[in-house]
């Protein structure tokens, strides 16, 4: 889940796709069930910004990774990302401060789904498949032939098109198990309330956000701010707010914040002022974090110059009840120089990657031959207490028992027997990315 949405975000910021028309269908259509008077909802066009003749050059790139970069994708909702046309996230709200709010996914297909191919690669079942005692509560009153599950997941059918996962939630869950119940029966609902303006916006903008700040502002107003972010803060007194991408030649946010009454506006709008520097401050204190590489800054630091300049040239005013901010930009110099970076930035991720799994690999050969033997290897010694192969040779029975095989542990390194092994770096021992200084160094 998380990686979609870092995906989506990144590829909506990069992207520059002409705006998508109106869609035709009714809200009820593209968002069965869903109600208004939730916390906050962000609806993306997944397939506008995929499709856009900007985003091929991403496309190379990301078939290097797709692998890892995608599979989240596809465990969460069985689709790759490009059979996937939309997705909706949906909070209904934050009942407990103390948890993680987590939210509901509406995922709209392109084309519509084979379904029992989908519920195999889902391991998805029916209620009454569910054996475990423990998740009998939490579905009860749930079942219907369009309704699934996975473990502390429902995954609902709203049509042929339209699957919506539900957060993982237990028979505490009140909220989220009361909308569930009002999703499995599709109960139409009409949209109103502090949401309705962002689900009005689908399909009119590439990425839409709202929020109602009257589910956090109690939750916040009982604890004092968090030093640096009182101006963050401050705008929770709103009653609501709109934040939209569009994106074409010129890059445009807009966010919208409605207050209650204009002298509530009024007296808040030097603190979106603030809320504007903060915003560059993080930006320069991102610029300046030195535990990046410089793979990476080669594709970042374009876009934070771009937000810097659009910070800049923010505009900011006030009508009535309502603070607008518009950023602006055009992007063409910053994608430039962002894509010519992703190739090795690709290669980069790829060998750390590769790295990782090795280092992965060795403590789990240290452990399991700890566990064996109640001790961790050390040295093969002779029958003098000589020193004649590496206690690295112990790991490769777990790591590359082939390898292993092959080595004589009566002869020493040097001995012609082992020595042709001894010039070569076995991959469980490489650091990918770079050569070692000699042959047979790890």
């Amino acid at each position: 889940m998380s990686t979609l949405r870092m995906l989506v975000l990144g590829v909506a910021v990069t992207l520059a796709p002409t705006l998508a028309q109106a869609e035709d269908n009714p809200l009820s259509d593209r968002f069965p069930g869903i109600q208004a008077d939730g916390f906050a909802v962000v609806t993306v066009d997944v397939a506008q910004l995929w499709d856009a003749k900007e985003s091929k050059p991403f496309h190379a790139g990301l078939a290097k990774i797709k692998a890892r970069l995608t599979r989240d994708i596809e465990a969460e909702f069985g689709l790759k990302i490009e059979e996937i046309e939309r997705v909706t996230y949906y909070w209904t709200a934050i009942a407990d401060p103390d948890r993680k709010p987590s939210p509901f996914r509406f995922v709209t297909a392109r084309k519509p789904f084979d379904r029992t191919k989908l519920i195999e690669k889902l391991h998805a079942m029916t209620a009454d498949e569910i054996k475990e005692k423990e998740f009998k509560p939490w579905v009860a009153g749930l079942s219907g032939k369009n309704v699934y599950f996975t473990y502390h997941q429902a995954l609902i059918f709203a049509d042929d098109r339209t699957m919506i996962v539900s957060p993982s939630i237990g028979p505490d869950d009140v909220e989220v198990s009361a909308f569930l119940k009002v999703l499995a029966g599709f109960t139409p609902k009409v949209h109103k309330g502090a949401l309705a303006e962002a689900l009005d916006g689908a399909g009119k903008h590439a990425v839409v956000a709202g929020i109602d700040f009257s589910r956090i502002r109690n939750m916040l107003s009982d604890k004092p701010a968090p030093k640096g972010f009182e101006p963050l803060v401050a705008l929770t007194q709103a009653e609501r707010a709109l934040f939209i991408f569009d994106f074409g030649p010129t890059v445009r946010a807009e966010l919208n914040v409605t207050f209650f009454d204009n002298e509530t506006a009024e007296k808040i709008e030097p603190q979106a002022k603030k809320a504007i520097d903060l915003a560059q401050k993080h930006l320069e204190a991102v610029r300046k974090a030195d535990r990046r590489d410089p793979e990476t800054d080669a594709v970042l630091l374009p876009w934070l110059d771009f937000a810097k300049a659009a910070l800049d040239k923010a505009e900011l005013k006030r009508e009535g009840k309502s603070l607008n901010a518009v950023l602006t930009g055009v992007i063409a110099s910053a994608t430039k120089k962002s894509l010519a970076s992703v190739p090795p930035w690709v290669d980069a991720t790829n060998d750390r990657l590769k790295t990782s799994d090795n280092l992965r690999s060795i403590l789990l050969g240290l452990h399991t031959y700890s566990d064996i033997s109640d001790a961790l290897p050390m040295d093969v010694t002779d029958k003098d207490g000589k020193a004649i192969l590496s206690w690295r040779v112990h790991v490769l029975a777990f790591a590359d028992e082939t390898l292993y095989k092959q080595i004589n542990l009566t002869k020493a390194w040097d001995d012609p027997v082992n020595k042709k092994f001894a010039e070569r770096t076995p991959d469980v021992f490489k650091y990918f990315g770079r050569g070692p200084e000699e042959k047979g160094s790890t």
